[in-house]
């Protein structure tokens, strides 16, 4: 597989083969599926996770291009990063928001990173990814500040652990402060105050 040393940051961070692996290998987002609590919000829990399973195979059908590897054969169990076992670990809808808001806003920037400066094949299998995640956290979004199906306290307690994870995921790889200046005022707009940002 390709050698993390050759990757520059925000391929290390986007293409990471513990979540390509709790993702594609592992199925540890699964259960996303059965998260929305009502029809319409089953119908966007479906998609977000087919958009986060197809972020996973590109990823890993780009590493395994590069180093001419099987794509079927499943990366070496090692760690998810913080923010993204955050992420994959969540148990309601309301978490799932949180951990998009955050980790999926980061993994947004990270796949639009290697889009813009990866060359056209990077531009042509990540662009779109960069753009579901970034609609995806959009979502999220509306649906804290909305508020009718989210639970507040649980919502902060979220944001409270996947903010200061996610600072940890962008660290270095040139996504930082824009992840930070996206999500800040996003953040002021719930009332809410992180002070990692």
């Amino acid at each position: 597989m390709l050698d993390p040393v050759t990757l520059d940051p925000p391929m290390t961070a986007a293409l990471d083969e513990g979540w390509i692996r709790a993702v594609l290998f592992d199925h540890a987002i699964d259960d996303w599926v059965d998260l929305g609590p009502d029809p319409i919000r089953r119908r966007h829990a479906g998609q977000i996770y087919a958009d986060h399973v197809g972020a996973a195979y590109a990823a890993w059908k780009w590493r395994c291009d590069a180093a001419a590897a099987d794509v079927d054969r499943p990366p070496a169990a090692r760690p998810v990063p913080e923010a993204l076992a955050l992420e994959v670990g969540v148990g309601n809808w309301t978490e799932l928001m949180a951990a998009l808001l955050t980790a999926g806003r980061a993994q947004g920037l990270l796949f639009g990173e290697l889009a813009a400066t990866g060359g056209d094949a990077a531009r042509r299998v990540f662009d779109r990814v960069g753009r579901d995640c970034a609609g995806h956290a959009a979502l999220a979004f509306l649906e804290i500040r909305r508020g009718d199906v989210v639970d507040r306290a649980l919502a902060e307690a979220a944001l409270a652990r996947l903010v200061p994870a996610t600072a940890g995921l962008v660290a270095g790889t040139g996504v930082g402060s824009r992840w930070r200046d996206q999500l800040a005022p996003l953040l002021a707009d719930l009332g809410l105050e992180m002070k990692v940002l």
